[in-house]
């Protein structure tokens, strides 16, 4: 009887470290060093805004915008856009652009005050072009700017630009390490103990997903 006692006893325990183990298994840290980050298109002559958003300017006074690859690479997957239309004035920090991804939207906010010219039609019908041209055929809008003296100082450019980039994926490294400890429910974690960084976004949960959009598309000063 108190061999049949012991068994159980070493049984028990035996499973209670099994059940330790495999969540200490889950909830190791990953190595942040691991987290493969892929090459990130910079275009010459275009200004960075903090949420991702460039700005080409024209010498007849426009301001081209579009979104930056940092953010293509972040999304992922896009299934459709809608944008405000020409004629329509909008203040900096108003949307001025929703890219839709399941049954998630993503609100881009203006980074200059000013009149929308005209839309890009062409990615509405076909938005995987903002993944592959970015800075030339995926443009979103273009708009008369009102302020954008005031606006200059806080964007990036050239050398500037490119140290705020991998500044920006070092925080979302960062991050996508917390939310993997934090919330192992989420998935991030790959069976070789790295992480899904490109198109990331489609594989969060929802509050996830929310907390990306606040840190990564938010109007915060570039430092």
């Amino acid at each position: 009887m108190v061999a049949l006692f012991v068994v159980f006893t070493i049984l028990v325990c035996l499973a209670v470290d099994a059940a330790l183990q495999r969540r200490k298994q889950r909830l190791v840290p990953v190595d942040v060093a691991r987290v493969q980050v892929p090459k990130i298109r910079l275009a010459r002559g275009v200004l960075h805004a903090p949420n991702h958003l460039w700005l080409r300017l024209f010498p007849d006074g426009r301001t081209r915008i579009g979104l930056d690859d940092f953010a293509q690479k972040l999304l992922g997957r896009i299934d459709a856009i809608e944008s405000v239309g020409p004629g329509r004035r909008v203040r900096r920090g108003e949307p001025i652009l929703w890219i839709h991804q399941g049954g998630r939207k993503l609100a881009l906010r203006s980074p200059v005050s000013g009149s929308v010219l005209q839309v890009n039609e062409a990615i509405r019908e076909k938005p995987e072009i903002l993944r592959q041209n970015p800075y030339l055929q995926g443009w979103l809008l273009d708009l008369e700017p009102e302020d954008l003296g005031a606006v200059l100082p806080e964007l990036a450019v050239a050398e500037k630009a490119a140290r705020w980039l991998r500044r920006e994926w070092e925080r979302l490294r960062e991050f996508l390490v917390q939310v993997s400890l934090a919330r192992p429910q989420v998935g991030l974690t790959m069976a070789d103990g790295g992480l899904p960084v490109e198109g990331v976004m489609a594989s969060l949960d929802d509050e996830t997903w929310s907390e990306c959009q606040t840190r990564f598309f938010s109007l915060r000063e570039i430092s």
